[in-house]
């Protein structure tokens, strides 16, 4: 999570979410859902990504805002079990505005279960592997988003739910737990 937002930001574009993954396996399924916690206590769906971490070459559109998977065989390279190694994972595009005092949270999970009638083909790795996401000095997994300039008045917030394929909630506290 994010600290809460001082400034109303406008989105628009794609995101990139650059993680630093170490595996005890050697691939790795990875879905990454954005969502706004909202002053008013609801939570906001914003965007996802997914990419299967061996697939992770970019081609050569890559930028900043989008990793550009290539999805080849001359880019696939498993994870090294053990070793950390960088992912980035791209989302689709946004159009979505961050308003003041609301903070963005970042959920790393494995694919399905979040999106309504959409299926994933995971690979089927052993009972109970966790995966770290690195998030100090040496690891620091980050988000860039594709804030652009806002003209004019903002709307206030909507009501929650009342955007179309935006899932809306209570926001429940999340805490992360570290690996020991």
């Amino acid at each position: 999570e994010s600290a809460a937002q001082t400034a109303d930001q406008m989105l628009y574009g794609t995101a990139s979410v650059d993680l630093w993954l170490r595996s005890p396996v050697a691939d790795a399924d990875l879905e990454v859902n954005l969502t706004e916690l909202r002053p008013d206590g609801q939570e906001i769906y914003i965007q996802s990504g997914w990419i299967r971490a061996s697939l992770r070459g970019s081609g050569p559109s890559a930028t900043e805002l989008d990793p550009a998977p290539a999805f080849t065989e001359a880019l696939a390279a498993p994870l090294v079990p053990g070793e950390w190694t960088q992912v980035r994972v791209g989302t689709a595009g946004i159009q979505h505005i961050l308003r003041a005092g609301s903070k963005l949270r970042v959920s790393i999970d494995t694919p399905g279960g979040s999106r309504a009638e959409w299926f994933f083909l995971n690979t089927a790795f052993p009972v109970g592997t966790r995966y770290e996401i690195g998030h100090d000095q040496a690891h620091p997994s980050s988000v860039v988003l594709p804030v652009v300039a806002a003209t004019g008045t903002l709307p206030s917030l909507p009501p929650c739910p009342s955007l179309r394929g935006q899932q809306c909630r209570t926001a429940e506290a999340y805490v992360n737990v570290p690996v020991p």
